[in-house]
C-alpha cells in the first residue's frame, strides 16, 4: 500500500476561505429553490381557482427568496471580512432568526398545502 504524502494531504485538509464560498453558493441554492417554489405555489393555486391565495402564497415565498439571496450575499461579505482579520464568524441572533423563518415556513406551507388537498 503507497504511503501518502503529507503535502497532497495538508492540501486537502486546508481550506482557506472556501467554506464561506460553499456557504455563498448554497444561500444562491436555497433562494433558486425558493423562488422556483414560489412560481409553482403560483400555479397551483390558480389551477385550484384560489387567485387570491396563490398570490398572497406565492409573495411570501418570493419574499423569502429574496430575503435569503440577500442574506447570503450580505453573510458572505461579513464572514470574508471576518476571515480576513481572524474573527469569529458565527451570529447566533441570525441562526436563531433562521431558525424561527423555517419553522414559519415549513408550518405556512403545511397548511396550504392540507388546504388545496381538501379542496380536491
Amino acid at each position: 500500500m503507497p504511503t501518502p504524502d503529507p503535502a497532497r494531504a495538508k492540501r486537502r485538509t486546508d481550506d482557506p476561505g472556501l467554506a464561506i464560498e460553499r456557504t455563498a453558493l448554497a444561500w444562491n441554492r436555497t433562494s433558486l429553490g425558493l423562488a422556483a417554489n414560489a412560481a409553482l405555489l403560483l400555479r397551483l393555486g390558480l389551477e385550484a381557482d384560489e387567485p387570491l391565495l396563490a398570490c398572497a402564497s406565492s409573495a411570501i415565498v418570493a419574499a423569502a427568496a429574496a430575503a435569503a439571496w440577500t442574506y447570503g450575499r450580505l453573510s458572505a461579505g461579513r464572514n470574508r471580512r471576518a476571515f480576513r482579520d481572524a474573527r469569529p464568524v458565527a451570529r447566533p441572533r441570525a441562526l436563531r432568526a433562521i431558525a424561527v423563518a423555517t419553522v414559519i415556513t415549513a408550518v405556512a406551507g403545511t397548511a396550504l398545502g392540507l388546504l388545496f388537498a381538501f379542496q380536491a
